[in-house]
């Protein structure tokens, strides 16, 4: 168990008085999508996503702690961690913290992290088998329940235009730190991921109701690309045109429709059933 460093002896790290310095202005400016377009960061925010991101490598931009992250040993290893990785900090009060927080229980940290550099590598070196593609999803808490249950399926996903941003806040706290290390392209265009993956021989399905009953001896091996549509639309028209089959998971007659992310995880694990 360490001991710390009480709050004391973090005085090394510059503490923050006003919500008017610029380093904290930043980053609360984050909470929206223009500001992390423009400066290509995001915000991971509580220790088990700060913990991830960690162990995952990701590059920290900035980070701010407050003192309720030295209330627990977890907490108290997370700040010598990023202290002596020489990551750039700030202190505050917890109440500054809250300018940059987006949960109700903070935890006392909030970083800025790089995103990703969005490129098919992983597809074009045959790294993987199985992949999603969400056709603009459009909430944030679907994509990063996708992006988490793809991980744990060893699978990746594409996005296409339109989808909830990957680096929403709901998406990342979503995605349960999967985002930090699952394979994942932003496609320009549907067009372009479709034909990538017809270059690479991949067949396409698209998940829609009205398909072929995925229990009446759908072809499930891969490599296989998996389009799932819109919560309110359902996937566009060029996917119907595109795809090698249409399949449905069946649902008692009283049944509409599944949520977007069940249905995504029901159609990973039936196509790892023999992993």
């Amino acid at each position: 168990m360490i001991t710390l460093l009480d709050w004391g002896q973090l005085e090394e790290i510059p503490l923050i008085t006003s919500r008017d310095n610029s380093q904290l202005k930043w980053g609360a400016s984050l909470s929206q999508k223009k500001y992390r377009e423009k400066s290509s960061c995001y915000l991971v925010e509580g220790l088990r996503l700060a913990e991830e991101a960690l162990l995952a490598k990701v590059k920290i931009r900035a980070g701010w702690l407050s003192p309720v992250l030295l209330q627990s040993p977890r907490g108290e290893k997370l700040a010598l961690d990023l202290w002596r990785l020489g990551c750039p900090l700030q202190r505050l009060d917890d109440q500054l913290l809250a300018a940059l927080s987006q949960t109700v229980s903070r935890q006392g940290i909030v970083l800025a992290a790089e995103q990703a550099v969005n490129d098919i590598s992983w597809l074009a070196k045959g790294e993987n088998d199985l992949v999603l593609i969400l056709d603009r999803l459009a909430d944030p808490g679907n994509v990063g329940t996708i992006v988490r249950t793809a991980a744990a399926a060893k699978a990746g996903v594409i996005l296409t235009p339109g989808c909830a941003d990957l680096y929403n806040p709901k998406t990342v706290r979503a995605s349960m730190g999967a985002l930090f290390r699952l394979p994942l392209w932003q496609a320009p265009s549907k067009e372009e991921a479709a034909v990538f993956l017809r270059e690479s021989n991949w067949k396409i399905f698209l998940a829609d109701t009205q398909g072929k009953n995925i229990y009446n001896g759908a072809d499930l091996s891969g490599p296989l690309a998996w389009v799932l549509g819109s919560e309110a639309e359902g996937a566009d028209p060029f996917w119907h045109h595109e795809a090698d089959e249409i399949i449905s998971l069946p649902m008692a007659a009283s049944s509409e429709s599944l949520n977007v992310a069940v249905s995504a995880g029901i159609i990973l694990y039936e196509c790892r059933r023999y992993w």
